[in-house]
């Protein structure tokens, strides 16, 4: 059973969410891209390295990291517990949003359950901001990249590093990089998924629809301006559009 204490925006509670992880370490005869070569052996498969999330209306975003677990000095690679704590948000959250959520973070949280004998969570919905940017803006910008996106949007920016080096070190089991990565991936998450959500969200029609009795099916605001009449074969009603989160909407009269 959802519980329903989080989000103190609305009645739903919507889970900002970006995972790091690391690479599989294997051999191959040749390189992937250049000439399609297969695996030989897989020395060390991908495991999580960290996540950060938010609930949508909370004032606080928070991260998780393996080198804040009791297991990290005896195997730096365990991410059971890790994994763990991302499974009890998955089972609280009503919605999922995450920017590439259906190409990585969905999935790949999915497998780590799955290795670690985990049930399927409680159902949710997911809101990928990445497929969403695309849909609407499809060949125009240069990417559709968070990092575009927020830098576009005047949001800020992704925190710099090293670039890969710092995964290979947090393989290492550096904590020193691991703080790096928790300050890049908090990052991500809050203010630049959240900004990036909150300005797209106005513009998704299939946004998962909120059933608590507010005036916006999106954001649950009262805020709204009715633009005209709508008219089906059975019933008349008015659209309106939400003056908090843009989207569009529509009440139909009750029926006699």
């Amino acid at each position: 059973m959802k519980d329903s204490s989080f989000s103190k925006e609305r009645n739903m509670n919507i889970l900002l969410l970006d995972i790091e992880n690391a690479p599989h370490l294997a051999y191959t005869w040749a390189t992937f891209f250049k000439s399609g070569g297969s695996t030989i052996e897989v020395i060390t498969e991908s495991y999580m390295l960290s996540f950060a999330y938010k609930w949508l209306g909370d004032k606080k975003a928070h991260v998780k990291s393996l080198r804040m677990y009791p297991t990290f000095k005896k195997n730096p690679q365990d991410d059971y517990l890790l994994i763990k704590d991302l499974h009890d948000l998955f089972c609280k959250a009503d919605i999922i949003v995450a920017h590439n959520a259906k190409g990585h973070d969905i999935p790949f949280s999915n497998w780590r359950f799955m290795v670690h004998k985990m049930k399927a969570p409680d159902p949710y919905k997911v809101v990928d901001t990445l497929t969403v940017r695309r849909g609407l803006v499809k060949y125009k910008p240069p990417s559709n990249s968070l990092n575009h996106i927020s830098k576009e949007q005047g949001y800020g920016e992704k925190v710099d590093h090293e670039g890969f080096p710092l995964w290979r070190r947090c393989m290492a089991g550096d904590v020193k990089a691991f703080k790096t990565m928790e300050e890049y991936n908090l990052n991500d998450v809050d203010p630049l998924l959240e900004m990036a959500y909150l300005d797209l969200r106005g513009w998704m029609p299939n946004h998962p629809k909120s059933h608590s009795g507010a005036f916006c099916e999106v954001c649950e605001s009262n805020k709204i301006v009715f633009r005209g009449p709508i008219r089906s074969k059975t019933r008349t009603g008015r659209k309106f559009q939400c003056k908090d989160c843009g989207s569009w909407g529509q009440r139909y009269d009750p029926k006699d």
